[in-house]
């Protein structure tokens, strides 16, 4: 998405969710990428967490970002997460996929984004 956020109630905000990207030429970037998520079910205090952005095409990882988070348990067994990537690149048209681990594992399917040729609406 654009943007989002977590407010103090933990509340997650997201503005200008999308699964497609059109740009005029490639290779070509997106001034800020943010990814958000809720972990269910955590059973652990301490999480590793990774998120690759993977073109399809060719299996190569464009973008990794790690972090380690703690989690209250006595508050819950939920964690959300909102990771921002500024200057996203994408080399080429074509599928690429979010995938999460925690600890290794991966977390879920794999979220699909399309990036197309196109006239970018300004």
């Amino acid at each position: 998405c654009d943007a989002a956020t977590i407010d103090a109630s933990q509340k997650m905000n997201l503005v200008g969710v999308f699964d497609r990207i059109f740009a005029e030429s490639f290779p070509t970037a997106l001034a800020r990428l943010d990814v958000a998520f809720e972990v269910i079910n955590v059973t652990s205090p301490e999480l590793d967490i990774a998120l690759k952005i993977v073109q399809k095409s060719t299996a190569e990882s464009i973008a990794e970002l790690t972090t380690k988070q703690t989690v209250d348990l006595t508050r819950g067994d939920r964690l959300r997460v909102v990771a921002s990537i500024t200057g996203m690149p994408f080399p080429a048209v074509g599928e690429y996929s979010l995938e999460l681990a925690i600890n290794g594992e991966q977390f879920a399917s794999p979220s699909s984004l399309r990036v197309e040729q196109g006239v970018v609406n300004r």
